[in-house]
């Protein structure tokens, strides 16, 4: 089964990183896009992000972990039906 699951976690794992080194380097990373100090807006829009990304990771994942069961569901009663008929 085809699925762009793990892009929705890498990429919720590189947006995270990207913010981590963002915070560490702050002092040099700042200035150059034109920040000079971290407020209290920032942060709750970075916050507000970052739970957008998990949310979305989070929704994808339950929808994936649910269509698999349906198929393996559909799967188990084939194959009962199968098993069925040649015991007959």
């Amino acid at each position: 089964m085809n699925t762009h699951l793990p892009y929705f976690h890498l990429a919720t794992l590189l947006f995270h990183l990207l913010l981590l080194v963002f915070f560490i380097f702050f002092d040099t990373l700042g200035p150059l896009l034109g920040m000079e100090e971290i407020t209290a807006t920032t942060v709750s829009k970075i916050v507000v992000l970052s739970l957008l990304f998990f949310l979305g990771s989070w929704v994808v994942t339950t929808v994936n972990s649910r269509k698999v069961a349906k198929k393996v569901q559909q799967l188990e009663e084939e194959r009962a039906k199968w098993k069925a008929k040649y015991q007959e």
